[in-house]
């Protein structure tokens, strides 16, 4: 109980003997939390506000075409290797389009399917 009485009493002389130091330390603790909260504050915000804006606008199902390499390769068209075993690397695929050919019966089927929001 007297060594608290000794440490409270030196802390005391050391705050009110430096009052203009110890106010000042006070004031930039409080800025500093403070600016933190805010900070803190928005960027939970921003971060709500992209997920919302990525997440809500990405489709859940993708249709594409799906790339596959021609049937016949150049290689087949020689009749020299018929008979041989043919290794070709970095097959080449179709020059075809990347879009959905025939297109609406599918947007139809999707239209008409209760599941499809």
């Amino acid at each position: 109980m007297n060594s608290f009485r000794i440490i409270l009493g030196i802390s005391k002389i050391h705050l009110i003997s430096r009052i203009k130091q110890t106010s000042v330390a006070a004031v930039g603790v409080t800025f500093g939390i403070s600016a933190f909260i805010i900070l803190m504050g928005f960027m939970n915000g921003l971060n709500g506000l992209l997920d919302g804006l990525i997440l809500n606008r990405t489709p859940h199902i993708h249709i594409y075409n799906d790339i596959k390499p021609s049937e016949t390769q150049p290689i087949a068209y020689f009749k020299d290797v018929s008979e041989a075993f043919n290794v070709v690397h970095s097959v080449k695929p179709k020059q075809t389009q990347k879009k959905i050919h025939n297109a609406q019966p599918l947007i139809n089927y999707l239209n008409q399917n209760p599941k499809v929001k």
